[in-house]
């Protein structure tokens, strides 16, 4: 009904105090609800603690009640994280978790000495801590950190942001992932955006310039905590593919509507294409908080290397709805709202006409108000007829002529009794059906 009630007698709220600094839902045990991380022991006068980790319930119990998970391999090590991350970096479709570290030691921030980050690769339930290579050496006082295919080649890279202290000079960091088969990460300079001396906070990507890669945008603050610029860095990759998927879950505002929230948060999206002569299956986890005093486009970016299509794009919906769509064009960005067909977004934009009529309702299940959207090759007559079960006319939302392209129309139906109904699209010589339920009061 929208309000909320505050929990004060189950997990996680009786863990007891905390120093937290984040907390992040995403389904890290791929059992189709969503789990809670929380960091704790950030910026504190407290020694370092270890992050908490709860598992939901509700695929198990029908009830989304918690239970904190202590059998994780690294649910007992006490970093001091300013973020974490679940991410699948090595492209085998589970989620690796990765950690920020932020400072080692109690007392003043100024005179805070940086840690190693931490990195644990997920091999199909069993984690395994990286303990080579420059992304788990270096010792700095990490804070944001934007994993994205900066090169659209197949894989995610990292952008790390770090502070500085009297002990710890700054600067930030871009690790470039080497992609199969061993999906490693090399320090690279990326100029102005990993220079030296500097100390920034947050970061994050998003295609601005909407040329198909990934912008930088960082929030820089002064060496000792002070004012800062902040910058924007235009991404200008080359030749690389991609694709890029923009979700809208069918929820809406009746407490009645089904589907998926309508940002699409806890969606995984999976594509499978042909990079360099192999198969590739990536994954993007839409998730809500990304990193620290960050937040990136939902937008499900996916980088093709040398592939043309995407073979095969695969969105689970938090609602338990599976759709699959085969040989998808690259180069392009689609919208897709839950339950429906791919869009590209260009086509949409402009108004390009579709190649064949179509019809949807929704939501699905309606109550007293339903809206019919439909699309229409050619221009001229249309007929729109709402049938109960027993075939009877019941309803005609639309009858008269209309143009070529998509319309919709919301139609009440606060006068019929609850059932099941059919509407039926008649236009240039072709019918299209579809079922809907209309809900009770």
């Amino acid at each position: 009904d929208g309000t909320f009630t505050a929990n004060t007698t189950a997990l996680p709220a009786t863990i007891g105090p905390s120093t937290s600094a984040q907390a992040i839902w995403v389904d890290y045990d791929d059992d189709g609800d969503l789990d809670l991380t929380v960091t704790d022991a950030f910026f504190s006068d407290v020694p370092a603690r270890t992050s908490l980790f709860f598992d939901n319930q509700r695929t198990e119990t029908g009830t989304a009640t918690f239970v904190q998970n202590t059998d994780l391999a690294f649910a007992s090590v006490a970093y001091s994280p300013s973020s974490v991350q679940w991410v699948d970096y090595d492209n085998d479709g589970d989620l690796d978790f990765c950690v920020a570290s932020a400072f080692l030691g109690a007392g003043n921030p100024l005179q805070a000495e940086g840690l190693p980050n931490a990195l644990w690769r997920n091999d199909g339930g069993t984690f395994t801590e990286v303990t080579t290579g420059p992304v788990v050496t270096d010792r700095k006082l990490s804070q944001a950190q934007v994993r994205a295919d900066y090169d659209n080649d197949g894989d995610l890279d990292l952008y790390l942001t770090n502070g500085t202290s009297m002990r710890s000079s700054g600067g930030n960091d871009f690790y470039r992932n080497s992609g199969p088969p061993a999906y490693t990460f090399t320090r690279e300079s990326l100029g102005d955006a990993t220079a030296p001396g500097r100390a920034s906070n947050g970061a994050a990507v998003a295609d601005y310039d909407q040329d198909g890669d990934l912008d930088l945008v960082v929030l820089y603050q002064g060496l000792t905590g002070g004012v800062g610029v902040d910058k924007l860095y235009r991404n200008d990759t080359e030749s690389a593919n991609w694709i890029r998927l923009r979700l809208e879950g069918a929820k809406t505002d009746d407490p009645a509507s089904t589907g998926s929230n309508r940002s699409a948060l806890g969606a995984v999206v999976r594509v499978i294409a042909t990079i360099g002569g192999r198969a590739v299956q990536q994954r993007r986890d839409l998730v809500a908080n990304d990193g620290f005093a960050d937040q990136s486009d939902l937008a499900a970016h996916v980088g093709l290397g040398d592939a043309a299509t995407a073979t095969e794009v695969t969105v689970t919906w938090p609602s338990g709805l599976v759709q699959t769509f085969t040989d998808v064009d690259g180069g392009t960005e689609y919208r897709l709202r839950e339950g429906e067909a791919l869009v590209s977004v260009s086509a949409e934009d402009t108004g390009a006409l579709p190649d064949a009529q179509r019809l949807e309702v929704y939501p699905n299940p309606a109550r007293d108000t339903a809206t019919f959207r439909y699309a229409l090759a050619e221009a001229g007559p249309v007929r729109l007829t709402v049938y109960d079960v027993l075939g009877r006319a019941v309803a005609t939302p639309v009858d008269g002529l209309r143009a070529a392209g998509e319309d919709e129309v919301q139609w009440s139906a606060a006068d019929l009794p609850a059932g099941l109904y059919v509407a039926r699209l008649d236009a240039d010589g072709t019918t299209q059906t579809t079922a809907f339920t209309r809900l009770a009061r």
